[in-house]
């Protein structure tokens, strides 16, 4: 969550969203919150990636994942995946993340989506996988009863092998909530990207929530009574 608040007089003044890239970061588990929309199971020890690789003329492959919210709006603050492999030489790298949201959908394929956010971020120095990775966004909007995905992929693309694989569910799922945009590597250029999207296919997820203003004042205001008892 990328909030800033401004205090005087004993009060909260101000409270609005700090525009900026993206943040990355790990967990030996998952960050409490509200949870917009989640799959928390994983029963596959194959994983899904993002990714760039040599063979095909150099292949890639950005990884999404659609969800749908309930009857309220939200603020969208953060979602996070859960590792599974990585190439070893993906560290510190950029990758950009996107929120979308899904303007058709007929099945298989054939959807189309509209961009409401693109942001940067690098990858850690170290992670391990089996630990959990959050993508911290710009807190965004998110309309009732509308369809959305995350999208993350590697920012720079090049021909070479490049990965990082994450969890998912292949029971539980509703079909084909998991999609790739796949891509052919021309030098450091995409050409003929696509989308493609496997039936019964979700990773493990979490969407998560900004937390609800007045318990970010009683929060402020709880920080402001520590301040006047230490004076005092």
């Amino acid at each position: 969550m990328r909030l800033q608040s401004v205090l005087m007089a004993g009060a909260v003044t101000s409270l609005a969203t700090v525009a900026g890239a993206a943040t990355i970061s790990t967990s030996a588990s998952v960050p409490s919150g509200t949870f917009i929309a989640s799959q928390p199971n994983a029963n596959v020890t194959n994983s899904d990636s993002f990714r760039t690789r040599t063979n095909n003329g150099g292949d890639g492959r950005d990884l999404g994942q659609m969800f749908t919210t309930g009857a309220s709006n939200l603020q969208m603050d953060s979602f996070t995946l859960r590792l599974a492999s990585n190439s070893g030489n993906i560290a510190n790298r950029s990758v950009t993340v996107r929120l979308v949201q899904i303007t058709s959908d007929s099945g298989g394929n054939n959807f189309t989506f509209s961009q409401n956010l693109s942001e940067t971020a690098n990858l850690p120095g170290t992670f391990t996988n089996g630990e959990y990775m959050t993508f911290d966004i710009a807190d965004t909007l998110l309309q009732a009863n509308t369809t959305y995905a995350f999208i993350v992929g590697l920012t720079t693309v090049a021909v070479e092998n490049a990965e990082l694989g994450f969890n998912r569910n292949d029971v539980t799922a509703p079909a084909g909530n998991r999609f790739f945009e796949t891509f052919f590597v021309s030098g450091t250029s995409r050409t003929s990207l696509a989308l493609s999207r496997t039936g019964d296919r979700e990773l493990q997820f979490w969407v998560n929530a900004v937390p609800e203003p007045a318990s970010i004042g009683l929060l402020a205001l709880g920080g402001l009574l520590c301040v006047r008892r230490s004076r005092a």
